[in-house]
Parts: C-alpha cells; structure tokens; sequence
C-alpha cells in the first residue's frame, strides 16, 4: 500500500468489509492481495490532512474555472451541525464523548460550510461531541480570506440558524467583513426585542457590542480581545409571518433594501435547507457512519475522505445536470427534471479508483459517467412539502459501558 493507492483507496467509499473491499482493489488493478491487518498498519502513518488539501485543491479549481451560481452577486455559505455515530469503542469513547441521553455509543459531532447554491461543501471538521457549535463556526469563517483573492464576481453570505447567534460571531463577522444572514429567537438582544414590539417587520438598528444594560460577554472579548468598547455595528431585522401562523425573526447585515428586497432575504434564507439535505446525503447515500476502522485516525480519514469523494460526486452531477436542462429547454415537458442524486455513489465507486490510478483519460472518464448519470431522472414537482418530523428517541444507556 503506497502512500497514493492508500490514498485512493480510502477516498473510494470503502463502506463493506475491509478485507473485501481490498480484495476488490487487488482484482481490480491486477496486483496482490493486502491484508487488513497490512491496511491497518500502513493508515496509521497517513495524515488525515491530506483528505482536507485535496478537498482544497478541487475547489480553488472549481471556483476559478467555473461559473458560480450566486444570488444577486452572492455566495450562500451555510453553517450547520451535526452528529455521527461511531464505532463502539472505548478509546473513541474517551477522545469523542458520549450521549448520555439517547446511546452508550461514541458520538462526534460534525460541523460544515456548505456552498447551497452550488452544493459543495468547503470546509468541514470532526470534534468531541461537547465542542461549542459557536467555536466551530468561527473556525469556518476563519477558512475564508477577508477579500476573494479567487474570484472578485461575488461576495460570501453565511447563513445561521436560530442556535448560533450571539454578539462574539456577529462583531467576528463584521470585523472579517463577511456577510450573515441568521434565524433568532424573540429574546435575543433588548434592541432586537424593541425592534420587534415596535411591530415594523423590516427595520435597520443599531446594536452595540458592549452596553450598561447588559452582561460583559467574556465569548465576545475571546473572540476580539481588542475590541473598543464603544464599537457599534447597524443590522437589519425582519419578522416573517409563516403559514402556520408563527412568526420567524431574521437578522443579516444586508442592510441595503434597494438591493435586497424583504422577500430576497426570505428566499435566501429558505436556501439554507439544501444544507440539512447534503447531510442526508452523507448520512443516506454515502453512509459516512459506515467507518471502515476503530482508531481515531481511521475516523478522520474516512470523515475527510467522503467530504471529498461526494464533492467529486457533486461537481459530476452539476455539469450532468448543466446538459439535461440544455436538452429539455426547447421541450414541452410537464415537469422539469433533476439528477437523482441517490445514484451518485454507485456510479462513482470504482471508477475513482481507474481514473486516479489507472492510465485512463480524463475527459472520457467524466463523460462516461455523466451520461449514466443523465439516465437516472426525477421529476421536479412543485408545491410539495414535507412537514419535518422529529421523532423521540428512548434512552438506552448501556451502564456496562461507562
């Protein structure tokens, strides 16, 4: 196992057994056989950062020979997080944690920035489950460099939900020069509250980060210890009015109502969803719970590598789709049609493996399997909407293993 068939080989779903899937390999390439236990030996001395610098490189190339689809000029980046499931492992127990309240199971949680328009996700990491999701999402933003040295076209807007804001990532935002776009709730700050009670659903405020009616914030002086005191910052606040009948409070430093109307900002805001479905994805398709080994560098590997993979998957799928819509745009089709994107990992599979190992062209790899692709159609109905279920789960703590 070389450094690049090791490298490879991980990045190539490796998701049934180990010493499966490098018999595979083996008949694959016409070589000999690798045990698990050699597999297990020689992962040990491969960074899991190289997983991290390849996802960087294919997306300076993304973004540099592409066009980028944005919304009136801007990139929506997402924030979310989540959690894994991991081998049941002490030693992944110690260095992850658990949940107490549902399993005796190790949990990660997992944290990415997710480009929605173009679904890919940038940046992403792997932490101790008690990790602060607020720590996180500064470390994401700090991924991004203050001026797009790449591609001057378009600024980046990054979207919250209602768990993450809080003075320190707002004023870290602002002094970064990065757009935000996030969900609060009703009691965030008194001048949100006043701004709300004032019953005017789409208002410009003025929001200090210290002030005699609040508490000093130790996050915000950790976050920008040499933050001024009398520092100010103007936000905008809207309050939508939901079909259910309760109202949504969103706050962005898109203050500028000219260019971006009160229903752009709803609009955008809906956008945010396409991050709970890359995650459905990873979790679903790409079965990124499905780790191919129990040690703590195994995890990350596997993490990193399938960040990767499905970005490869991703970009395949944008250009595939790129040519069904050319095709259809002079057809009277009652609907419009996507990529079924349950498909990509299948076809993808194997074919990495040929295309990074093999002596195969590159150009007639992507066409091949964009045309598959294409084959494997859905629908586009409009109008249909899933309620989102949360369903309780029942504690079953296992005390043999704490």
């Amino acid at each position: 196992m070389t450094f690049t068939n090791l490298t490879v080989f991980i990045i190539n779903f490796v998701k049934k057994s180990s010493q499966l899937e490098l018999y595979n390999f083996a008949d694959f390439f016409g070589v000999s056989s690798v045990t698990k236990q050699a597999f297990s030996s020689a992962r040990k001395k491969l960074s899991p950062k190289v997983f991290i610098l390849l996802n960087q490189k294919l997306l300076e190339e993304f973004y540099s020979d592409n066009i980028i689809i944005t919304f009136k000029g801007l990139r929506l980046l997402a924030v979310d997080e989540s959690t894994l499931r991991l081998p049941n492992d002490s030693k992944l127990r110690n260095e992850y944690g658990l949940d107490l309240a549902n399993s005796s199971v190790p949990i990660a949680k997992i944290s990415v920035m997710f480009d929605v328009l173009n679904q890919i996700t940038l940046h992403s990491s792997i932490n101790n489950y008690r990790a602060s999701e607020r720590d996180l999402a500064i470390a994401h933003i700090k991924q991004l460099p203050i001026k797009n040295k790449v591609d001057q076209s378009f600024e980046d807007l990054l979207m919250f939900d209602r768990g993450y804001p809080s003075l320190g990532l707002l004023f870290e935002l602002n002094s970064r020069k990065k757009h935000f776009l996030m969900r609060i709730q009703e009691n965030f700050l008194s001048e949100t509250n006043t701004a709300i009670k004032s019953g005017i659903q789409d208002s410009i405020i003025t929001i200090s980060a210290f002030s005699k009616d609040r508490k000093p914030n130790s996050r915000l002086k950790e976050y920008l210890p040499n933050l001024q005191r009398n520092t100010t910052m103007q936000i905008r606040i809207l309050v939508f009015n939901l079909d259910s009948g309760q109202k949504e409070y969103i706050i962005t430093s898109l203050i500028d109502q000219n260019r971006f109307s009160y229903s752009d900002i709803f609009t955008m805001y809906g956008m945010r969803w396409n991050i709970e479905e890359g995650y459905k994805f990873y979790k679903n398709i790409a079965e990124i719970e499905n780790f191919s080994g129990k040690s703590k560098i195994a995890i990350e590997q596997d993490f990193y590598a399938t960040i990767f993979a499905c970005n490869i998957s991703t970009l395949l799928m944008l250009e595939a789709q790129d040519e069904v819509e050319e095709a259809n745009s002079e057809k009277k089709l009652k609907y419009k049609y996507k990529i079924n994107r349950n498909i990509l990992v299948g076809t993808v599979k194997n074919e990495i493996l040929d295309v990074l190992l093999g002596e195969q062209d590159l150009n007639e790899y992507c066409e091949r399997l964009k045309n598959r692709i294409k084959k494997n159609l859905i629908p586009i109905r409009p109008g249909r909407r899933f309620p989102r279920v949360f369903k309780r789960i029942r504690s079953t703590i296992d005390r043999r293993a704490l």
